[in-house]
């Protein structure tokens, strides 16, 4: 009988550990001495009054994701719609910009293309993923 109520009983927290969310964030980290323009492709079509309310586009000069949020100096940063899908933004040198908002380490982003010094890099959703650092506080993708 013991090992029955055991064995329920971790089954119970399996099904209930499976069942859960973890919401984090997305960042990117540009640790060059200039600002890069990214290009960022969302899945879905964004219309005005979702990139006005956005909870995304904050950015710091800090150098970790902590002092991010502690920083009680964080600036909303501009953006550019330049289709239905994507948004142009102009990321400050040494700086950290919050970009989405992720489930279950799950992206709205399906691509992201980085202009700098007349160079574009694009990185599609899973190639994303693996090139970036995955954080306490969230996904970080560094560009040096």
């Amino acid at each position: 009988m013991k090992n029955l109520f055991q064995f329920s009983l971790a089954l119970f927290f399996i099904s209930l550990l499976n069942s859960c969310s973890f919401v984090s964030i997305f960042f990117v980290q540009n640790l060059k001495d200039e600002d890069v323009k990214i290009d960022i492709e969302f899945e879905h079509i964004i219309n005005e009054e979702e990139l006005k309310n956005i909870p995304s586009l904050f950015t710091s000069n800090v150098d970790n994701l902590k002092d991010f949020f502690n920083d009680e100096k964080k600036t909303k940063i501009e953006y550019k719609k330049v289709d239905e899908r994507t948004i142009s933004i102009i990321l400050p040198k040494r700086s950290i910009t919050k970009i989405d908002n992720t489930i279950n380490k799950r992206t709205n982003i399906t691509k992201i293309m980085i202009t700098y010094i007349n160079q574009t890099v694009e990185y599609e959703r899973n190639e994303l993923l693996k090139k970036s650092k995955f954080k306490r506080r969230g996904i970080l993708l560094q560009l040096k």
